[in-house]
């Protein structure tokens, strides 16, 4: 399944797969965007979770407690945006 919304004015794109073990897998894109420019963007993956309701309910709460944690951190001097290698949130499923 495939969602996508905007939150803070970022994009996010969540991708749900089924695994061959029949758990989920979530790849979430955060996109930070100037006009029509994409300024920076940002990837987060959950592995090996129990259904796919779950799934996009952490990979939402993922994206937008990274979105709260980083957004006014990652801007640059010049008023756009950088991105930064920093840890991501404390969520149990989520990897680098």
């Amino acid at each position: 399944m495939k969602q996508r919304c905007v939150y803070k004015g970022f994009q996010i794109t969540i991708l749900v797969t089924q695994t061959p073990g029949d758990r989920f897998d979530a790849q979430i894109a955060i996109v930070a965007m100037a006009g029509a420019r994409m300024r920076w963007q940002r990837f987060l993956d959950l592995n090996n979770l129990g259904s796919e309701v779950e799934a996009e309910q952490l990979a939402m709460a993922a994206a937008r407690d990274w979105i709260d944690d980083h957004a006014q951190r990652e801007r640059s001097d010049l008023g756009g945006f950088v991105l930064q290698s920093q840890p991501p949130s404390a969520h149990p499923a989520l990897t680098r």
